[in-house]
């Protein structure tokens, strides 16, 4: 299990031990690790601190090079550990309960002056995504990227890929899909159809507000993004002026490293999924 989020700098050692016991006692009940009937114990050079005798008092047998330390009392110096087994108590947890997070590659290669091709590696299995006959500014796979990225939708097209929808005229390229592989693509693009529809809107209406610059009258921005989702059921938080102005910057970004990017280049992304348990907060 990996945990994330805690920077030990930020705590005492003893606010430390506090921590990991509370996180400990989550998991399992606490037993004694020794024969000493400690439940918790730091490995550090103890014989250091002049607590020699603490070290020798632990499996000090004489030998004919001196003395003979046990796995136990070397965890008390500095000496190195001989090979040995430790005993578990905890076995493992569930994995539905650990943060999985699919991460999708997706690659964007300029074909020429007006054609593009987007080809995504998700699960060990390469797709090639359907694009426009005709390119616009900014490859339409760009412009969901960076939408969905900076307004954070989780279920928008790029989430719905990294969940395991396939869209029409998403072709196979290589790789072994996973059991049930076509069956999950149908539910998941099913499931967030309304979402998909929102960031198609989305979409839609920041490439009318970067060509018109209509992000430097907030007014009108927010009058354009008003009508686009006037529709929009689900959606539980507004666009704000910061949305607007993050979203216009970051198409911008993205316009001019397409623009710099020769014929034959690509640009590389990643998008990585959401924890179902947390979509629930998504906008």
């Amino acid at each position: 299990m990996l945990l994330q989020g805690l920077d030990p700098s930020r705590y005492s050692l003893d606010e430390l031990k506090l921590l990991y016991a509370a996180i400990a006692q989550q998991i399992g009940t606490f037993v004694y690790s020794n024969r000493a009937g400690e439940v918790m114990r730091e490995i550090r050079d103890v014989g250091r601190d002049g607590g020699r005798q603490a070290v020798q008092r632990y499996g000090a047998l004489p030998e004919r090079e001196g003395a003979f330390l046990s796995s136990y009392a070397r965890t008390l110096s500095n000496g190195s550990l001989r090979f040995h087994t430790e005993r578990c108590d905890v076995v493992a947890l569930s994995r539905s309960a650990c943060d999985e997070r699919t991460v999708v590659q997706i690659v964007v290669t300029r074909l020429d002056a007006h054609r593009y091709s987007t080809v995504v590696q998700r699960d060990g299995v390469q797709l090639r995504v359907p694009g426009y006959a005709f390119m616009r500014a900014l490859p339409h796979d760009l412009a969901h990227f960076v939408v969905e990225d900076k307004l954070r939708l989780n279920r928008g097209f790029w989430g719905s890929v990294a969940d395991g929808a396939e869209f029409r005229g998403m072709e196979w390229i290589d790789g072994r899909r996973k059991p049930h592989a076509i069956e999950k693509a149908k539910g998941t693009s099913k499931e967030n159809a309304d979402y998909l529809s929102e960031a198609e809107r989305l979409v839609a209406c920041f490439e009318m507000i970067v060509d018109r610059n209509l992000d430097r009258v907030p007014q009108r921005a927010e009058a354009e993004l008003r009508q686009a989702l006037a529709t929009v059921w689900h959606r539980s938080k507004a666009i704000t002026p910061s949305d607007v102005a993050n979203v216009c910057a970051a198409w911008r970004a993205m316009q001019a490293r397409w623009d710099e990017l020769p014929v034959g280049q690509a640009l590389r992304l990643e998008w990585r999924s959401v924890p179902a348990r947390d979509k629930k907060h998504q906008r």
